[in-house]
């Protein structure tokens, strides 16, 4: 089996957005000027370890390849919990699920101060997910437990149609996004859930 990297890179930054809205549907106030930022418990050093040893390659990324930067955003609350732990932007494949579901669970952090008093401090964390896996096969797709559709040029491609178009193999890297899909429209029959894969080009 090919290794398989995680690259957290941690470039903790504070948002100014003092008093504005953090989200669509929720308003918080958010401390731009700390006299004591948020720090975790042993620093950026162990919140680097935490991630690394929790942070888990999604199986269907792993499956086709996905590979890219996921820029997160999250909230060091004045309990020193982590709340709100968004993507700001998405590559897909259950990527962005797993980045959210270990920064919630993190270890409290000890709260920024301002004034004397525990503060919210929004943060962003850039995580790179790299896997060496060049070429996706379709004899592959198929054995998976999951479901493919493919989007290629605006037009939706089921996996027959869609090896007709790529062959039998493509570039992994040709992928820009992998979307799971609810509806009963795109249910594939005895998958676990269903993928439509964007492809460049």
């Amino acid at each position: 089996m090919k290794p398989i990297y995680i690259f957290i890179i941690i470039t903790l930054t504070c948002f100014a957005c003092y008093g504005q809205q953090t989200t669509d549907t929720t308003s918080l106030q958010i401390a731009i000027d700390q006299d004591i930022p948020p720090k975790f418990k042993g620093g950026l050093r162990g919140f680097y370890s935490y991630i690394a040893k929790n942070l888990k390659y999604p199986e269907v990324a792993q499956l086709i390849g996905i590979s890219g930067k996921l820029k997160m955003q999250f909230i060091v609350e004045k309990d020193g919990s982590i709340i709100e732990a968004l993507p700001v932007n998405c590559i897909g494949a259950g990527c962005e699920a797993e980045a959210s579901k270990v920064l919630i669970n993190s270890p409290k952090w000890n709260p920024g101060l301002q004034n004397g008093k525990a503060v919210r401090v929004q943060y962003t964390i850039p995580i790179n997910f790299n896997i060496s896996k060049a070429l996706i096969s379709m004899k592959e797709l198929r054995k998976s437990d999951y479901g493919f559709l493919f989007l290629i040029k605006d037009k939706e491609y089921s996996i027959d149609q869609a090896e007709e178009v790529l062959g039998k193999e493509f570039l992994s890297n040709s992928i820009i996004i992998a979307e799971e899909q609810h509806d009963e429209e795109h249910k594939v029959a005895g998958k676990k859930a269903t993928y439509l894969l964007k492809i460049d080009g």
